[in-house]
């Protein structure tokens, strides 16, 4: 019972600003962290299906495709992915904010700079994820992708 009266005293002292900073602080981190296992999730999962897709990515290369066709085929089918789930959360906003309106304080519920700049940034972090097994497949030697498997 004395941790609560000592957690509440130094609660005090801090001062209610000082606390929302530290609140903010703290939500900002976890929120980074959160974009960072989607984007490892994202690479994870496009690396997986460039390495399945590896025989075929050897086979176009094969036949004459430019590295530049397979990097954009692979980003192309990313992008696709990313954008339809881009437009389903965009929407899952605007359906769920007005459930979560009433614990809004001092903030706009529909807030299009703020929309607008986590989308942009959630893109870029995504297409960035996308290129990196796409710039791999486009190096892979013909003769060994054919080999694969």
């Amino acid at each position: 019972y004395n941790w609560i009266v000592h957690i509440r005293a130094t609660l005090l002292e801090i001062g209610l600003s000082s606390l929302r900073w530290l609140l903010a602080f703290i939500t900002s981190y976890v929120g980074g962290f959160a974009v960072l296992l989607a984007c490892i999730g994202l690479y994870g999962l496009l690396s997986y299906g460039v390495t399945q897709r590896t025989a075929e990515m050897g086979l176009r290369m094969a036949l004459g495709a430019q590295p530049n066709a397979v990097r954009w085929l692979i980003v192309r089918d990313a992008a696709t992915t990313v954008i339809v789930g881009a437009l389903a959360g965009f929407g899952g906003v605007f359906g769920v904010v007005k459930l979560l309106q009433s614990q809004l304080f001092g903030v706009e519920p529909y807030d299009p700079p703020a929309l607008a700049v986590a989308t942009t940034v959630l893109l870029m972090l995504a297409f960035t994820a996308a290129y990196l097994p796409a710039h791999r497949a486009s190096r892979i030697d013909p003769l060994t992708a054919l080999r694969h498997d």
